[in-house]
C-alpha cells in the first residue's frame, strides 16, 4: 500500500507521483496540503514515489520514507525531506529519522529491504508506463496532469473531479429511487 491522506471513500483521488529531489515537487506540498485542508473527506491524496534517476539521493530518499511509513511517520518524514531538500545524504536520512523518534533499527532494516526497493522500482516503473516521465504527476480521477502550473488551474482540475463525482452519485441514487419504485 502506499501512503495517503484523506477518507478511504473520498469522491476524488489524487494520486502524486514524486520525487524527493525534485524542485517543482517541493512547490506543491503546502498546496497540496491546503488542498486537502479545504476539502476535507471529499479528497484524497495517495504519494506515489517516482524517484528519477537523474536525482542521485531520490532513491534512497524514496526508501527512507518508506521505511518511515512503515512506522506511521510517512508524512512528517516527507516534510522534513522537502524542507531539507539540499541534505538527503543517507546520513541526513537517519538524522531525521531519529529527530522523528523512530526505532532506528527497525528504520534502517526497512530503509533498506529488498521489499522496500522493490516497490520503489514498481512505483518507478508505473510511473514511466503512464508516461509520467517528469515530476511532479498527478491523477486526479484518471486524469492525468504532468508537471506543476498553478494552484488555481490544479483547484479547477479538482473542481471538475468533484462535480463529476457528484454527478455519478447522483445518477447511482436516482437509479437506486426509481429501482425501488419499481419494485
Amino acid at each position: 500500500p502506499s501512503p495517503a491522506s484523506g477518507s478511504d471513500k473520498a469522491p476524488v483521488k489524487i494520486y502524486v507521483f514524486s520525487d524527493f529531489q525534485c524542485p517543482v515537487c517541493k512547490r506543491v506540498v503546502e498546496p497540496m496540503k491546503a488542498l486537502a485542508r479545504e476539502l476535507g473527506d471529499q479528497v484524497q491524496v495517495v504519494f506515489k514515489q517516482n524517484a528519477l534517476e537523474m536525482h542521485p539521493n531520490a532513491f534512497v530518499s524514496a526508501a527512507a520514507s518508506m521505511a518511515a511509513y512503515k512506522q506511521g511517520k510517512f508524512w512528517e518524514y516527507h516534510d522534513k525531506l522537502y524542507e531539507n531538500q539540499r541534505n538527503l545524504a543517507e546520513p541526513d536520512l537517519l538524522v531525521y529519522a531519529e529527530e522523528l523518534g523512530l526505532n532506528m533499527a527497525r528504520f534502517k532494516k526497512d530503509m533498506n529491504s529488498t521489499a522496500i526497493k522493490d516497490q520503489i522500482e514498481y512505483e518507478r516503473n508505473l510511473a514511466g508506463a503512464l508516461g509520467m516521465r517528469g515530476t511532479p504527476g498527478f491523477f486526479i480521477n484518471g486524469h492525468k496532469m504532468v508537471g506543476w502550473g498553478s494552484y488555481g488551474g490544479f483547484r479547477g482540475v479538482v473542481n471538475r473531479a468533484l462535480k463529476s463525482a457528484e454527478g455519478v452519485n447522483i445518477t447511482t441514487r436516482t437509479k437506486a429511487v426509481n429501482v425501488a419504485r419499481v419494485a
